[in-house]
């Protein structure tokens, strides 16, 4: 599958979020725009596939099926409790069904969660005190410095808490993106490989693909941040 990105939202009250409130097909009679459930997703039980349509434009992510207007696109949905991590081929699309659809089938509407960069990267560390499985693949921050010549630095590696670089000048620069791979033995892995998924201050997560092991890796990921209170007070651990 090709490259998602969307956010990460969840319930203010810590309500479950049931497949039926996503699914506004038939409560919208047709008229668009609705999301409309497909099946589940590789057959995981935490990952569904949905349909939104809506007479809106936005982009040539259409199914090539529908010509439109109305026009159809892919979302990719994971479920578990009061949490929903909502994909699609571009985050607006995205955007689109949250503020054009969910917000208008749920109340209290759901929120984006904000993730706490400057926490996971330090929880991700391999120095910290308990040791992580996970690690940092990329970084991109704005420099806090005094220097006006430069403004944002961004960083790729296999281990960067680990680098020279992030060491010596991590502290002049608000970092408000990060990836995040596994942790594994020995060096053959490539970046992309070891890299699960990229997420933002924003509560923006994007992924290059999402197969069956990646999709479990995905989840086991935001449940280990949400575990760890890396994210806004309010949300609840994972499992509500």
């Amino acid at each position: 599958m090709t490259a998602l990105a969307g956010y990460l939202l969840a319930s203010p009250t810590g309500a479950a979020i049931a497949r039926e409130d996503l699914d506004t097909a038939y409560a919208a009679k047709g008229a668009a725009p609705f999301m409309k459930y497909e099946q589940h997703f590789l057959g995981l039980r935490l990952w569904e596939t949905f349909t939104l349509r809506s007479d809106l434009y936005l982009g040539e992510d259409a199914t090539p099926d529908s010509p439109g207007p109305p026009f159809d696109y892919r979302l990719v949905v994971a479920r578990s409790g009061s949490k929903l991590i909502l994909l699609a081929d571009r985050r607006k699309i995205a955007e689109h069904a949250i503020t054009r659809v969910i917000d208008r089938s749920i109340f209290p509407n759901l929120r984006k969660v904000h993730f706490r960069i400057d926490q996971i990267i330090h929880g991700f560390a391999s120095n910290a005190s308990d040791p992580a499985e996970y690690l940092v693949s990329s970084l991109h921050g704005r420099f806090a410095g005094s220097d006006r010549n430069l403004r944002t630095m961004s960083l790729y590696g296999n281990d960067l808490t680990e680098s020279t670089v992030y060491r010596e000048h991590h502290h002049l620069f608000n970092f408000f993106s990060c990836g995040i791979g596994r942790r594994v033995s020995g060096a053959s892995s490539s970046t992309d490989d070891r890299e699960l998924l990229r997420i933002g201050s924003d509560g923006s997560i994007s992924l290059q693909s999402l197969h069956n092991h990646r999709s479990r890796e995905v989840t086991k990921v935001i449940d280990a941040i949400i575990r760890n209170r890396w994210v806004d007070p309010w949300v609840q651990k994972a499992g509500g």
